[in-house]
């Protein structure tokens, strides 16, 4: 009778189990397959081999597409190039009128009667929003129109 619990997959086959699940930079592979306590020279050649065929993504393609996804979350930018930082993506640029209308959304969400009745408290709402990681020039930019 077989048993696998005694079989161990290889440094490849670990990789492609995280890339199975979502898209990961060479940082976070490296990373996580180092924590599974794999050689250097295992980990090298599955990345490698990994580049090669093409299962791991360009870093900036990668980071537009992380990106992306914080966006539609309302992340700030600067929260979102923070979060690559720690990833090992190189950070994007920031759009203004992007980043304007995620801070209207965001006060919306906290305020959603306020923004109705034209009211919202202006320091509260300067306050939440730098805290939330919006520059300041968006923050009042985002005040202005309301």
């Amino acid at each position: 009778m077989l048993s696998f619990k005694n079989m161990t997959p290889s440094a490849r086959e670990k990789m492609m189990d995280y890339l199975a699940r979502r898209d990961h930079s060479e940082k976070e592979l490296r990373t996580k397959l180092r924590n599974k306590e794999y050689s250097e020279s295992e980990i090298e050649s599955a990345l490698e081999d990994g580049r090669q065929r093409g299962w791991i993504m360009d870093p900036v393609e990668l980071a537009e597409k992380v990106s992306g996804r914080l966006s539609e979350k309302l992340r700030s930018h600067s929260f979102i190039n923070s979060y690559l930082y720690g990833k090992g993506l190189p950070p994007v640029k920031m759009d203004f009128e992007l980043e304007k209308s995620k801070a209207l959304k965001c006060l919306k969400k906290k305020w959603p009667q306020g923004l109705e009745r034209g009211f919202i408290p202006r320091q509260k709402a300067l306050s939440f929003l730098s805290r939330r990681g919006f520059a300041s020039t968006v923050c009042i930019s985002a005040m202005e129109t309301i």
